[in-house]
């Protein structure tokens, strides 16, 4: 995935887990953040087996590519998730719509004590996996 891709793939997936926290992740807004976020990976997917993305420190690298400081936003964004132990995510070809709404849901329940990747998978998500690099 090139650079330009990789930012945007970022950029959507962070617009999509930041609408959550405004809206229901059943608002339409909500919805086509997903969507947004989906017709980005599923292009990027079509090329690879999967897109991994790594959180060090404030900086995010996609498939290897470090991209440039990015907005507050996206420190923000990086920062929440290693906050929540997660350093690095995999999509994997055959993503679904379901998985990926199953993956904000589980980012939006901020209140369960139970490890994100253990939550996923009782969702049945099998195309996202959560860790540390």
């Amino acid at each position: 995935m090139d650079q330009k891709r990789a930012e945007e793939l970022i950029r959507r997936l962070a617009a999509a887990l930041r609408g959550t926290e405004l809206y229901s992740p059943a608002h339409p807004l909500v919805q086509r953040g997903i969507d947004a976020f989906m017709s980005t990976a599923t292009e990027g997917l079509q090329t690879s087996p999967s897109i991994v993305i790594g959180f060090i420190g404030d900086e995010i690298v996609v498939d290897g590519h470090r991209l440039p400081r990015g907005t507050a936003t996206l420190v923000g964004f990086a920062r929440d998730l290693r906050e929540r132990d997660v350093e690095k995510v995999t999509f994997s070809r055959g993503l679904t719509r379901d998985e990926m709404r199953a993956l904000i849901a589980v980012f939006s329940d901020r209140a369960s004590r139970a490890p994100l990747p253990d939550r996923l998978a009782a969702r049945g998500v099998r195309h996202v996996t959560l860790g540390r690099v």
